[in-house]
Formats: C-alpha cells, sequence, structure tokens
C-alpha cells in the first residue's frame, strides 16, 4: 500500500508550522493551553504520518543513488555520495559512515587532499554525533585545518567545540572534566573569530554556548535571529527550536518548553531525522507531570528511530527516561490494579448484599405469594359462607314473610271458627230449650258440617299459599315433563298434588304430616309424591330440594 501523503499535505503541515511559530513570535512567545493542545494535535497527526515521510527520504535517497551509478567521472562520483551522506547523516548513522568511508577512498585514489580533508572532518564529527569519541579523536588528529577549504574552517573549529563538549558532559574525571571544558571554549572562541556573526553556524553554536554558560537571556536575543534565518520543516529549525524550549525549561515555563519541543519534534518527523532528540525530551517531561500515555507514546516511537539510526549513545539519554516512565506506568498500573481490586471488593460485597436481598425479597414473595393464597382461599370459603348466609337469609326472611302471614290466618281463622263454633252453640241451645232433640240429633250425626268446613280450609289454604308464592305452580311445572305437567281447573285454587308439594315448600316433607293435614292416609301421601318424581326433568333426589327453593 503507498502511505505517502498527498504533496498538498506536506505542504499544508509545513505551513502549520510556519504559522505556529510566527504567531508565537508575535505573541511574545506566550502559547495559550489551547495552543499547546493544537501544537500536540499536530505533532500526533505528524507521527501518524511519519511512514510517509520516511518514503518521500526514501525515493530521494534511491534517486541520489541513482545518480552515484550513472556517474561518469571522479568528480560526480563524490558530489553523489556527498549527497548520500547529507541525507543518511541524521537518517541511517552506519549509512551514512559507509557513504564517507567511499568518499575517503575515493578522494585517496584520486589524491584530491582537500576532499579528503573535508570527508575526514565528516567522519569525525559523525563518529561525535554517535558517541563514538575515540573514534572521533583519531580522525581529528588526521585532519590539517591548513589544507581544508577555507569555508570548512569554522565546521572544523564547530566540531571541535562539539566533541569537547560531549566530552565534558560524560567524563566522571574532575580534572578531565575541567580539560575538556577549557578546550570547548577554546574552540569556541576560535569559531567566532572566524565566522561571520550572522550566519546560521554561528548563531547556533552561540545560542548553545551562552545555554551552556546559563546565560539564558542573551541566549534568548541570539536564537530570535537565529529563528529568522532558519525554516519550519528543517533539521536547522528543529535543533533551533530544541534549544529555545531549553531556554523556556530554565524560567520554569514548562508549558512553553513543551510547546517548542513539540514544534522541535515535528521538524525532526518532517525531515526523517532519526535522533528526535526533542522527542524524547519531551516524553521525560509528559512522564513527570504524570502523563504517561502520551509519554509512552513519543518514547516509544523515538525509541524505534533511534534504534534504526543506529547509534548507542541516544540510547544513553533513553533508557533513564524509558524507565522512569515504565515505573511511572507501573505506579500508574498498581494504583489502578488497587483501585480495581477494591472496585472489585465493594462490587463483590455489593453483589453479596443484593444476592441476599434477592433471596430475601423472593422468600418474602413467595411467603406474600402464599398468604394471598391463603387470603383467596379465605375470601372464597367467606364468599360461599356469605352466599349460605344470604341464601339463609332469604330463606329466612321468606320463613318470617311465611310466618307471618300464617299467623295472621290463624289468628283470623281461629276467630271465625269460634264465631262459628258460638253460632253453634246457640242454635243447639236453642234446640234443646225448644226440645227439638230429633233435630239435635240430626244435626250432630252428620259430616256434612265437618266436609264444609274441611273444604273451607283447603280453598283458605290455596288462597293464602298462591297469595304468598303467586308464580308456584308455573314453577314447579317447569320441574315437570310437558306430559305430567298439570293445571288447576279454577283460579286461585290447588288439587291435591299441588297442595302436596305447597306444603313441603313450606318445609312440611313427612308424608304424615302431610296426611294428616289433607285428610289421607301416609301411604297415599308416599304414592303421590313417588308418581310425581318419576316425571321430572331434575334427578329424584334433587327434586323436592328444588320445590323448596321456589319463589327465593
Amino acid at each position: 500500500m503507498n502511505m505517502t501523503p498527498p504533496f498538498h499535505t506536506i505542504i499544508r503541515l509545513i505551513s502549520c508550522l510556519m504559522i505556529i511559530s510566527a504567531t508565537s513570535i508575535k505573541a511574545q512567545n506566550q502559547p495559550t493551553v489551547t495552543n499547546i493542545d493544537s501544537v500536540y494535535l499536530a505533532l500526533d497527526n505528524t507521527i501518524r504520518h511519519a511512514d510517509s515521510f520516511l518514503k518521500k527520504k526514501q525515493d530521494t535517497i534511491r534517486q541520489l543513488y541513482e545518480k552515484y551509478q550513472y556517474a561518469n567521472n571522479a568528480a560526480k562520483r563524490y558530489k553523489a555520495l556527498s549527497d548520500l551522506y547529507d541525507e543518511y547523516r541524521y537518517f541511517n548513522n552506519d549509512s551514512a559512515l559507509h557513504y564517507l568511508h567511499l568518499c575517503k577512498k575515493l578522494a585517496e585514489e584520486n589524491h584530491d587532499t582537500e576532499k579528503k580533508m573535508v570527508t575526514l572532518l565528516r567522519l569525525a564529527h559523525q563518529y561525535v554525533v554517535t558517541g563514538y569519541y575515540p573514534e572521533a579523536q583519531l580522525y581529528f588528529q588526521e585532519v590539517r585545518p591548513g589544507l581544508l577549504p577555507k569555508s570548512f574552517l569554522p565546521t572544523y573549529y564547530h566540531y571541535h567545540a562539539h566533541l569537547y563538549r560531549e566530552l565534558e558532559m560524560f567524563t566522571i574525571d574532575p580534572a578531565m572534566h575541567e580539560e575538556y571544558h577549557r578546550l570547548s571554549l577554546l574552540y569556541r572562541d576560535s569559531l567566532e573569530q572566524v565566522s561571520d556573526p550572522h550566519s546560521v553556524l554561528f548563531l547556533q553554536r552561540r545560542c548553545i554556548a551562552l545555554c551552556a554558560d546559563g546565560n539564558y537571556k542573551e541566549a534568548m536575543t541570539v536564537n530570535n535571529e537565529w529563528m529568522k534565518k532558519v525554516s519550519p520543516g528543517t533539521i536547522n529549525y528543529s535543533t533551533m527550536a530544541y534549544y529555545r524550549a531549553e531556554i523556556f525549561g530554565s524560567r520554569h515555563e514548562n508549558n512553553i518548553q513543551k510547546y517548542w519541543l513539540a514544534i522541535s519534534a515535528i521538524s525532526e518527523i518532517t525531515c526523517s531525522d532519526m535522533n528526535l532528540q526533542a522527542l524524547w525530551r519531551l516524553a521525560d517531561i509528559l512522564s513527570d507531570e504524570g502523563d504517561i500515555g502520551r509519554a509512552m507514546r513519543y518514547i516509544d516511537f523515538s525509541w524505534n528511530s533511534i534504534s534504526k539510526f543506529s547509534t548507542h549513545k541516544r540510547a544513553w539519554f533513553i533508557a533513564p527516561i524509558m524507565n522512569d516512565i515504565h515505573n511511572g506506568y507501573q505506579k500508574k498500573v498498581t494504583k489502578a490494579n488497587s483501585q480495581l481490586f477494591i472496585l472489585t471488593l465493594i462490587i463483590g460485597l455489593l453483589a453479596v448484599f443484593f444476592l441476599a436481598a434477592l433471596i430475601y425479597a423472593l422468600r418474602k414473595r413467595r411467603m406474600a405469594v402464599a398468604a394471598r393464597a391463603v387470603v383467596s382461599l379465605r375470601n372464597q370459603q367467606l364468599s360461599e359462607l356469605n352466599e349460605q348466609l344470604s341464601t339463609l337469609n332469604s330463606q329466612l326472611k321468606d320463613s318470617n314473610r311465611v310466618k307471618d302471614e300464617y299467623i295472621r290466618e290463624f289468628l283470623q281463622m281461629c276467630s271465625t271458627y269460634i264465631d262459628k263454633m258460638d253460632n253453634y252453640r246457640i242454635r243447639i241451645n236453642r234446640k234443646l230449650k225448644a226440645n227439638q232433640i230429633k233435630d239435635l240429633m240430626k244435626m250432630t250425626d252428620s259430616e256434612e258440617m265437618k266436609n264444609e268446613e274441611r273444604q273451607e280450609l283447603m280453598d283458605h289454604f290455596d288462597a293464602v299459599f298462591l297469595h304468598l308464592f303467586p308464580t308456584f305452580i308455573d314453577d314447579f311445572n317447569q320441574l315437570l315433563k310437558p306430559e305430567a305437567r298439570f293445571y288447576p281447573t279454577k283460579p286461585a285454587s290447588m288439587n291435591t298434588l299441588l297442595r302436596i308439594f305447597a306444603l313441603v315448600r313450606l318445609g312440611i316433607d313427612e308424608s304424615s304430616k302431610i296426611a294428616e293435614f289433607l285428610d289421607y292416609t301416609a301411604n297415599s301421601i308416599y304414592n303421590y309424591r313417588s308418581r310425581v318424581k318419576k316425571d321430572a326433568l331434575v334427578s329424584r333426589d334433587d327434586f323436592e330440594t328444588q320445590v323448596k327453593l321456589i319463589g327465593l
């Protein structure tokens, strides 16, 4: 897959750097938090496109290598090899040394002392950059300043000053430290004497020297002038931004320091500079501030790049930072694990609590269901009892009503019967007074009076009963088959069968009592009842029960 970004994407990134830097100068180098967030965003985006810049770098190297292959004379071959070194010097140390050795060999073969001295100087400096100081000193000893082109003399002093500044930084011997410091100052003074005070090289060495001396105020003045002479997206610009960040760091202006380190890192990545000193420095600061996630992303990218560059010196710087970041990450992980353990414990306790609550709730629910079932059963039983009570009340009301009616009728009949007996007494008394014995005997021997009285009793019973139960005859017939139904010939009267079941309806269900009332034998009453039950639509056992419910 082709990872090369469109040309306008690269231009936009570089233009963004130029706008950011110009805005920062105009704002007196005081970026806001929003600016820092924006430059972090630009840095992250640049890291995402690092492979694209790497591809562009490799394309350039491939083109230069083709020029070297097709070079038809020593001068062109040396120029191509020198250009290849320039491309590799910050990109891959082994390749840079390889092409420098080819340059040296070519210069020796052509007895070109000037080019050989330039190549030896470059070899010495390349070893300084990568931390191989003994090798660098050996090559410096071979360089004869008088045989160098005049334009390379400032570079000669610059490279020597760089060597002794590095040796001063890494030695642990106090005497050697003083000696290296003296030699660094000596070559720095020589550089200032032979350099254009407005050249990029002079301003760079001057700014670095002032920072080393702790003169940050003057260093900022030099850095401002240096910034005007370099362009974003170049090695010189990234170096300028790096030392600008160091100046702000000396003032404890951490936000601005991180801002310029990010700007420097963007330029480094854009140029495919595999040293990436700004990025690992920024990662170190972020690690100290506790931004472990971002620090790890930046240090990982920086380490991968430096590994490609093939230098152990940067590893010396990065290893402690990576260790600090790792320790910070471990502390963060340990803290997170502790918090996770506490949260897990809390969640576990809550889970146990909720489980216990759930079990309790389920038990209560089962108890409630059982209680509701019991209540429902009790309600059903109560409803049945209420229905029974209602039926009993209805029956009681009906019994009371029938009782009241019959008591009233009974009293009235008794009164009427007393009057009749009194009239009968008067008649008998008259007959006795008139000595009408025969008439008296005739009157008392006859059953006419008894039959009349019984018929009158039956008529009175029919009238009272049908008054109390006006639908009795129709309801009674509904319990019989159609062909077995019967109706009285006279209104408000009943026949013997209806009277039998009328007495059953009133609660008199013993055949002997019914026979006594109707003046029949008990056997006759039993036969009547059996004959009617045979034609019933309901079962024989339920027939009289249904009769008793008529009128309720």
